[in-house]
């Protein structure tokens, strides 16, 4: 099984319309010194020439960053090493830090994500070289053994200890038929190693599967707590030291496509087939499409398929989000816009998913289990939907 490239469906509403231009409030922006970050976006199926498409790319967007920004996050994400070899890594990394000021070592995060079998000493050698200081490792547990699945798994984990610059964080892939042996086997392992960060992609279950599936997540969250991971979102779990814990406690921690950043780094570069960036408060969206893709960049024109109506800070869904993923509470009034709502304020605390506290509500250990189902149902009752509970 192919995993697949790390997606986030909670923004899609933005820009689920037909294809939009960009925003003419963004010709004449003035220019930003906040913080940025960039993404890079790398398909599992291998795509001719794909570094210099994304070369190219970045030519076309560079007035989207100015080059006064500092660049707090570099995300390589999806599988760059089934696109790109040595010799590649190194010519974009040279172009990104070219045109602007990416950050490294404990000032910025430079992140790559990397398959077990490519935890190579020649690998992280090279990473090491590049200013690379995280390592996520894209974990396949839908039909892993204990035993033999485990092995390579400790071997790249070895790999990646021997060199003091990384941090480790893991993607674990899992289904109804994941055995839970071989999660906490993983988990455990992980831990020991020291991971910064275990997230974990759950593939939706069959009705049959539906009872079975609910008890392996919660066994896996009961199982993360007992390891002293604090949960962000309703599939992240981040150790004790790990920033975001820091920036959770400041009110500075923020979601998006990319998954959580620093609030102060607003804006992300993103590039690639499918990336999702933001730029100026508004969202946008490259095409998910590999040729069509590539027939854009050919042709001189930007791949970006939509960007959102309106900048993120005119949104009260996005607000929603930050509340929901980043604080696992929000206020009740969103709740009051319509009927609808307020019936599924009153079923989820039926259902004892959220607790009234002031003017506010929080997700029980319950609800928290199952926040994107509850901002699914939202999204449902804020356009006036009937909405069926599960």
């Amino acid at each position: 099984m192919n995993p697949g490239v790390d997606s986030t469906s909670e923004f899609s509403l933005f820009w689920a319309d037909p294809t939009r231009l960009e925003p003419a409030a963004l010709q004449n922006r003035l220019p930003t010194l906040s913080s940025a970050g960039i993404l890079i976006q790398f398909p599992a199926t291998k795509i001719l020439g794909y570094v210099d498409l994304i070369c190219t790319e970045l030519l076309f967007k560079k007035r989207f960053l100015s080059a006064r920004q500092k660049v707090r996050y570099l995300r390589l994400v999806g599988f760059p090493f089934r696109q790109l070899d040595g010799d590649q890594l190194t010519q974009l990394l040279f172009r990104l830090c070219s045109s602007y000021s990416v950050l490294e070592g404990r000032q910025g995060e430079r992140s790559i994500t990397l398959e077990p079998q490519q935890c190579l000493p020649d690998n992280l050698a090279l990473l090491k070289g590049l200013g690379f200081n995280n390592i996520r490792m894209a974990l396949d547990a839908a039909t892993a053994d204990t035993n033999q699945g485990l092995a390579s798994i400790h071997k790249a984990v070895t790999n990646i200890d021997s060199y003091s610059v990384f941090n480790i964080s893991a993607t674990v892939y899992c289904c109804a038929t994941t055995q839970p042996d071989f999660i906490y086997a993983l988990v455990s392992l992980l831990a020991q190693a020291g991971a910064m960060e275990i997230a974990f992609s759950w593939r939706s279950p069959g009705a049959k599967q539906q009872r079975a599936w609910e008890s392996m997540v919660k066994a896996t969250h009961d199982l993360m707590q007992t390891l002293s991971y604090q949960l962000f979102g309703d599939h992240c779990f981040k150790s004790l030291s790990h920033p975001d814990i820091a920036l959770l406690k400041n009110n500075r921690l923020a979601y998006g496509p990319w998954g959580f950043h620093n609030s102060n780094s607003p804006e992300w570069l993103a590039l690639g087939v499918a990336a999702e960036g933001m730029i100026g408060g508004y969202l946008y969206q490259n095409t998910a499409d590999s040729s069509d893709y590539r027939k854009l960049i050919h042709a001189g024109l930007s791949p970006v398929r939509a960007w959102s109506w309106h900048p993120m800070a005119d949104e009260t869904v996005f607000d929603f989000i930050q509340q929901l993923y980043c604080h696992a509470q929000v206020e009740k009034r969103f709740f009051s816009a319509n009927t609808a709502l307020s019936t599924l304020f009153n079923n989820l605390k039926t259902l004892n998913w959220v607790e009234e506290q002031g003017s506010r509500c929080r997700l029980t250990p319950e609800g928290s289990r199952n926040i994107s189902t509850l901002y699914r149902l939202y999204n449902r009752a804020l356009q006036n939907r009937s909405q069926q509970l599960p």
